[in-house]
């Protein structure tokens, strides 16, 4: 698409306001115009915010402050009506809100050693079609854990392999082992009640996908760089496409349409900021009303891309196995929108085109992807 193209989506900046507080978190409540952030004080708390717009202005509607800093937060195990978030703290807890009720968590529990660094949420769509709420968890213990809130234990606990552990020290004084941490965490192939398949991301760049019905790790790879965020085109479909974002402002796009034997599955490497850029690209979100279309955060930038399939999505090699074609990706626009790093982006599933983000420049903002309609095709 042409940029001085009057009809070139492109995003706007609609609303800012500042918050006095570093935001790690943002989440769109479902089926409103609200928004929660999470963060962190200079005191090292964690402020839990619920955001609304009155009178054309985004204002503070409730504020809570937590103990301990939080990071993640997500409402993905959340079953409609109710409103209810994920979030983990940086001594390890995790954490579950009530909307109305900040005051205090209805679950806690504490899941790991170390701080938690993410947390995804799946099942609260419709759990008779898509099985139970579930919450998974990744820390820098390096441990992942899938929690039933209904239970104070994990469903499941994955620990790294003693392969992926370095030992740091000297001769002299001895190494101690460690173990990578775990960066992110996203929930995909959720198309039936016994269908659930788990993505986490690690510092050293490993990515694994574990099969939660089979409950085996059914394919790893390793990036150069550490992953920062993970998202499956859409939650509840078979497996089509897993986007992953790392330092040094790679953007990979997997294939999962097609798995062979020797080359795996198909990966696009791509920059959405330009081949010279090297910003972590802290996020990506897939648009609500187009699984080809997402948005990613690097430095103080947002970017709106496309991803274009190509004519076949596979070719028959001569052995009679199929292997798969990747496609192409295109950024529709590149705005600066910031003063310092952003990282942390959201759409509202219900409003489309609506977004929020947040960072280290203190602020929560809000703005609008225009004429995203056109990039639906």
């Amino acid at each position: 698409m042409d940029p001085a193209d009057p009809l070139t989506p492109t995003i706007l900046q609609l609303y800012t306001e500042s918050v006095g507080h570093t935001i790690y978190g943002t989440a769109w409540i479902p089926q409103s115009a609200r928004i929660v952030t999470v963060g962190m004080t200079s005191r090292g708390t964690g402020p839990v915010t619920v955001w609304e717009f009155r009178e054309k202005r985004l204002v503070q509607a409730t504020q809570v402050e937590m103990e301990e800093a939080l990071k993640c937060v997500s409402f993905g195990a959340s079953v409609v009506p109710q409103r209810q978030f994920a979030t983990g703290d940086h001594r390890g807890r995790l954490l579950v809100f009530d909307i109305e009720k900040l005051s205090l968590p209805i679950f806690s529990v504490n899941a790991h050693e170390g701080m938690i660094n993410c947390v995804d949420g799946v099942g609260g769509k419709d759990p008779t079609k898509y099985g139970a709420p579930e919450i998974a968890t990744g820390a820098s213990d390096g441990l992942v854990k899938l929690w039933d809130t209904r239970r104070q234990t994990p469903v499941l606990r994955f620990a790294p392999t003693e392969d992926s552990a370095l030992d740091v020290g000297q001769a002299d004084t001895g190494y101690v082992r460690v173990y990578p941490e775990c960066w992110c965490v996203a929930f995909g192939g959720s198309y039936a009640r016994n269908e659930r398949w788990l993505a986490m991301g690690y510092d050293n760049g490993d990515l694994k996908l574990l099969d939660l019905r089979k409950m085996e790790v059914i394919y790893e790879h390793h990036f150069l760089n550490g992953i920062v965020g993970l998202e499956f085109d859409r939650q509840d479909i078979k497996p089509n496409k897993l986007v992953v974002s790392t330092l040094q402002g790679h953007l990979y796009i997997i294939d999962l349409k097609t798995y062979h034997p020797k080359e795996h599955y198909a990966i696009l490497d791509y920059k959405p900021f330009g081949t010279d850029s090297t910003a972590t690209l802290w996020q990506v979100r897939h648009s609500p009303s187009s699984r080809d279309v997402f948005v990613t955060c690097g430095g103080g930038r947002l970017a709106l891309c496309k991803y274009n399939y190509p004519p076949d999505r596979s070719r028959k090699l001569e052995d009679g196995t199929e292997v798969g074609i990747v496609g192409t990706a295109a950024t529709v626009c590149d705005i600066p929108m910031n003063t310092q790093t952003i990282n942390t982006v959201c759409w509202n599933r219900d409003k489309f085109g609506l977004l929020g983000w947040g960072g280290t420049d203190q602020t929560i903002n809000i703005g609008f992807v225009t004429n995203i309609s056109s990039l639906e095709s």
